[in-house]
């Protein structure tokens, strides 16, 4: 052989290497080194039953709403979620006049950002100026027996894009 590949010249090679490249690039997510690409907040947390959780959000973007939502293995959210619409979710403070609570629909299929992030489930909608802190309260009356861990999730609002 003289060092040449049969039927095939250095620039096809790299052309292939480089869409081999690219492909792979996009499968993996565009180089995302984080598998929730769309969490701006992870809250690690204990569920007790009959206990209401007490959470605070130390900064919200002010670009939109932000999903809120939990993320425990599908098992647990089946005995969480049993009855949805007994899930309640109270905002307790905040810093701002503005930071209200909407669309608390636990399960709901609204916020895809959510949805993006591994056995994440969503809750609700918080909003509030850029800067402002929120204190909220969940209460799940279905939780089971002992303690569960789980993590609330606070996602990047829509306008801020994602990281």
């Amino acid at each position: 052989m003289n060092g040449k590949l049969p039927n095939m010249t250095i620039k096809s090679q790299v052309i292939k290497i480089v869409i081999l490249g690219f492909t792979c690039l996009v499968a993996s997510g565009c180089g995302q080194t984080s598998n929730e690409p769309f969490v701006e907040q992870k809250i690690p947390v204990q569920i007790q039953a009959g206990q209401p959780l007490t959470l605070h959000i130390d900064s919200l973007s002010g670009n939109g709403v932000q999903g809120v939502g939990l993320q425990v293995p599908s098992a647990i959210w089946g005995e969480l979620s049993r009855n949805p619409r007994a899930i309640t979710v109270r905002l307790t403070s905040g810093n701002d006049r503005d930071t209200r609570i909407d669309f608390v629909n636990p399960g709901a299929d609204a916020f895809t950002y959510i949805q993006s992030t591994p056995n994440a489930y969503y809750l609700f909608e918080i909003s509030g100026v850029r800067g402002a802190s929120a204190t909220f309260t969940i209460t799940f009356p279905d939780a089971p027996a002992g303690v569960t861990n789980a993590n609330i999730i606070v996602t990047f609002s829509a306008a801020d894009g994602g990281p």
